[in-house]
């Protein structure tokens, strides 16, 4: 027993001497571990993890009941590693904010695939903009897609008001790895199109994004002659 908390101690000024620059994957999910499995050896668990979902990305993306088919990890072992996740990428979100800011439509397309990566499931996002480019907030909106239950375009509009933004990029992606939008993208579109500019907030576009590619939707709405696409892009850079 001594060395079982010896190790742990150990382990634990390493991490507070270096802040876990030269830990290993394993070490780190192991220290996490500690704080809700506090009489088991941990290291043997942390391998298991990511044995079972391939890395540090594939077990912050598992679901709470995925982790628990996991030997060892309990539901509070889950919503400790799930929380932690969560509040990792809002710090990054937020310490990336204040630097970003777009002056193509492919910038912002390029952009939004990489808030994609290991994103398996339909989910919608804002990005709340100023009327030079400049990104003001990341927005996570819903999980399930523009067309769910869940999906309130008067939420993307309270939340650009919150926010001073002046215009608004809307995004879905298709997790079957196809960026070609469905007829119900652009009814959704329009919809969204109506409700954001009702508000005097400009509605930039609504992208698709998917593993080959992505697609504006508000380009296509346009191209049909559905909607007039304004161009966002005006301003003296």
């Amino acid at each position: 027993m001594e060395d079982f908390w010896g190790h742990r101690g150990r382990l634990r000024a390493q991490y507070i001497q270096t802040g876990g620059k030269s830990f290993a994957a394993h070490n780190l999910l192991e220290l996490l571990l500690f704080y809700a499995i506090p009489r088991r050896d941990t290291k043997n668990i942390a391998h298991a993890l990511l044995k079972r979902f391939g890395d540090v990305s594939g077990v912050f993306n598992a679901t709470v009941e995925e982790l628990c088919q996991v030997k060892g990890i309990s539901e509070n072992s889950a919503v400790l590693i799930k929380l932690t996740a969560e509040l990792g990428k809002r710090y990054c979100d937020n310490d990336m904010v204040d630097s970003v800011r777009f002056y193509t439509y492919d910038d912002i397309g390029g952009f939004l695939q990489d808030q994609y990566i290991n994103v398996t499931k339909e989910r919608v996002i804002a990005l709340y903009l100023d009327n030079v480019g400049r990104l003001i907030k990341l927005g996570m909106v819903c999980d399930g897609g523009v067309n769910s239950a869940r999906f309130d375009v008067r939420k993307i509009v309270a939340d650009a008001i919150a926010a001073d933004a002046g215009a608004v990029v809307v995004a879905h992606n298709h997790p079957s790895g196809s960026h070609i939008p469905s007829s119900d993208d652009l009814d959704a579109t329009k919809m969204m199109k109506k409700v954001i500019e009702s508000a005097g907030i400009e509605f930039v576009e609504h992208y698709v994004v998917a593993s080959d590619g992505t697609c504006r939707l508000l380009e296509k709405c346009a191209e049909q002659g559905n909607v007039e696409l304004r161009q966002y892009f005006k301003f003296d850079v």
